[in-house]
């Protein structure tokens, strides 16, 4: 509706605003998806310096990164072989 606004009313001389509660809940759920990400990588860096730390090598934590990725796909997609 945004993007529609500025077209349909560009003769009108007033400023028009979008808002409601479908408004903000589109504009969480962009933030939340545009920072996501950010969040993700945190996560990883902070357990591969936790198992660095614990176990005092460098090859274990990556495997440990990459297996703990890996499974977390296979489940979401196997949930999403469940609901298609």
């Amino acid at each position: 509706m945004r993007s529609q606004l500025p077209t349909v009313l560009r003769d009108v001389p007033v400023g028009t605003t979008i808002g409601g509660t479908s408004a903000i809940q589109h504009d969480a759920e962009q933030q939340i998806a545009g920072s996501i990400w950010k969040l993700i990588v945190v996560l990883l860096a902070i357990s591969y310096v936790v198992l660095l730390i614990s176990l005092k090598s460098l090859v274990i934590p990556i495997k440990a990164i990459v297996m703990n990725l890996l499974s977390v796909g296979a489940g979401l997609g196997v949930l999403v072989a469940v609901f298609q």
